[in-house]
C-alpha cells in the first residue's frame, strides 16, 4: 500500500502539469482563490531536522556485581548495592544535529473564497550522523567517563528515519498583485515515526589502561579483581527499531499563482513540531554478554524519550481544482 502511495506522489505532478496545459488553452490565468470547489494537491521538497534530544531512563547495577563476569558466579559480591531492587533513574542524554531530508505529500481540499480546508498525507525521509554521548548529571554514569575507550568513544545514531503524518490544515489566502497570492495556514494531526536507534559503549582494553582506572596495572593484571579483568574491552549496546505514533502540529505559508482556471502553482514553507516519542528498548548486549542485569536473569531494558523530531520544510506545490 505504501509503495502505491509513493508511486502516486511521484506521478501526480506529471498528470497535473498535463491538465494545466490543457486548461491553459481554454482561458487566461485567473485569481488564485478561484471559485469554490474541491481540489487535489501534491508537493515535493526538502526538509531540515530541527535537532533532536534523547534522554535515557533505566536501572543499572554496578559492574562489580555482574555474576556473568565471574568464572564462578557464586563468587560475585552479595553486598546491598548488588542485591538492591532495580530503580529507574536518568542514565544519560544524546543530541542529534540538523540533518537534511526530503518530503512529498498528497492532499484533498476544498476552496471557499479566501479559505481553504484540506486533509494532507505527507511522507518524510531523514538522514543523520552518529552523535557523541553525554551522561548528563546522573551520578551512576558520570564516574564511568574514564572507562570508555578513546578509540571507540560512546556514540548514538538515529538511522533510516521515516515519518508519515496525516494532518488537517486550514489556509487563508490574501489578495496578491501581479497574479501572485500569499497565504498562511496551520494544521494538526497524527505523526508516525519509524527508525533504527543505536547506542554503544566500549570499555577500554587492558592495553588502553582499563585496570589503571581502578588503581591497578596492566603489567600486573592478576593483582586486580576478576571482574575488572573480565570487564576490560567489553561492549554494551542497543541496536533496535522504534516504531511509534504521536501528535503534531504545523505552521505553513507560501506564495501561489493560478496558471489556469483549474491549476495553481506555488512555493510552500512549513514548520512542523511533534510530541515526545517514548520507547522501552531491550539492550542487544551488556558487557559483551546477553542483555541481563547483575543477577544474570533480569532483562536489561531502558526507556528512551525522543524529543525534537520536528523539521523545517520547503516545497514546490501544485493544486488542481475539480
Amino acid at each position: 500500500m505504501m509503495d502505491r502511495i509513493h508511486r502516486c506522489a511521484a506521478l501526480l505532478p506529471v498528470g497535473l502539469l498535463l491538465a494545466a496545459s490543457l486548461s491553459a488553452q481554454e482561458t487566461d490565468p485567473v485569481s488564485a482563490q478561484g471559485p469554490a470547489g474541491f481540489y487535489i494537491a501534491t508537493n515535493l521538497g526538502s526538509t531540515l531536522a530541527l535537532g533532536s534530544d534523547v534522554t535515557a531512563i533505566g536501572a543499572n547495577h554496578p559492574t562489580r556485581c555482574d555474576r556473568l563476569l565471574y568464572a564462578n558466579p557464586a563468587e560475585a559480591p552479595a553486598e546491598e548495592a548488588c542485591a538492591a531492587p532495580l530503580t529507574d533513574t536518568r542514565q544519560g542524554s544524546y543530541g542529534f544535529g540538523r540533518n537534511s531530508g526530503t518530503a512529498h505529500s498528497l492532499a484533498l481540499g476544498y476552496v471557499a473564497g479566501s479559505l481553504r480546508f484540506e486533509a494532507e498525507f505527507l511522507m518524510r525521509a531523514q538522514s543523520g550522523e552518529p552523535a557523541d554521548f553525554s551522561v548528563g548529571s546522573d551520578e551512576s554514569l558520570v564516574g564511568k567517563d574514564t572507562e570508555w575507550s578513546a578509540f571507540e568513544p560512546p556514540n548514538a545514531d538515529i538511522y533510516n528515519f521515516r515519518s508519515r503524518q496525516a494532518f488537517l490544515n486550514v489556509f487563508y489566502t490574501f489578495s496578491g498583485s501581479s497574479g501572485w497570492a500569499p497565504y498562511v495556514g496551520l494544521g494538526a494531526g497524527s505523526v508516525s515515526v519509524d527508525f533504527g536507534y543505536y547506542v554503544a559503549f566500549h570499555r577500554k582494553s587492558l592495553d588502553e589502561g582499563y585496570l589503571e582506572v581502578f588503581g591497578g596495572s596492566r603489567f600486573d593484571p592478576d593483582a586486580s579483581p576478576e571482574w575488572q579483568r573480565a570487564a576490560a574491552g567489553t561492549v554494551s549496546l542497543i541496536d533496535s527499531p522504534v516504531n511509534r505514533s504521536t501528535y503534531g502540529f504545523q505552521l505553513l505559508g507560501g506564495l501561489e499563482r493560478a496558471i489556469s482556471t483549474r491549476t495553481t502553482l506555488g512555493l510552500k514553507a512549513r514548520w512542523t513540531s511533534t510530541g515526545t516519542v517514548s520507547a522501552a528498548l531491550p539492550w542487544t548486549m551488556v558487557r559483551s554478554h546477553r542483555p541481563v542485569h547483575a543477577d544474570g536473569q533480569t532483562p536489561f531494558i531502558w526507556s528512551f524519550d525522543f524529543n525534537g523530531l520536528g523539521y523545517l520544510g520547503a516545497a514546490l506545490e501544485m493544486r488542481y481544482r475539480f
